[in-house]
């Protein structure tokens, strides 16, 4: 979320979209910043905030458009790039999050967060659809904690 600061105390759309949304009223809050698209459309603040806002109440089309505007605007802003890739997560399209992701700044501090789910979330595809891979974890899994518990007890005595 941008501060409010960053729009004169003037522009009341922002400042009452900023309040709204830090009270969690999200609705109101892409109202305000709606109109604040249609004032200044040519400044990434109001559509990345409007997306937040839809973001949070699981309308993942309208946020998704948001930060695509937001990222033709400003092609770097890696907020709205790693937002873009959570709403890609869950509208389901894995394969457009990770494309998305791979376009991300290493830097970023969200980055390692992303890599990881994208990872565990690869994981468990293979795995599901692979049963026999799950049936081999397991077995070697039994076999390892039988090994373990064997060695305690001959070590014990």
């Amino acid at each position: 979320m941008f501060p409010a600061a960053i729009f004169p105390q003037s522009d009341l759309s922002y400042q009452q979209g900023y309040r709204q949304y830090k009270q969690n009223h999200f609705d109101s809050a892409i109202v305000s910043f709606s109109q604040l698209v249609s004032e200044h459309p040519e400044r990434k603040e109001g559509y990345y905030n409007r997306g937040l806002s839809f973001y949070h109440l699981n309308k993942f089309a309208e946020a998704l458009q948001d930060f695509n505007a937001c990222l033709q605007i400003d092609t770097v802003f890696e907020d709205a790039r790693f937002m873009k890739v959570l709403v890609l997560q869950g509208q389901g399209g894995w394969n457009s999050a990770f494309d998305e992701f791979k376009r991300m700044n290493t830097n970023y501090t969200g980055y390692n967060e992303l890599k990881k789910r994208i990872r565990y979330h690869n994981i468990s595809v293979i795995l599901s659809r692979n049963w026999y891979y799950m049936i081999a974890i397991m077995f070697m899994f039994v076999i390892l904690v039988g090994v373990i518990v064997k060695s305690y007890y001959f070590i014990k005595g």
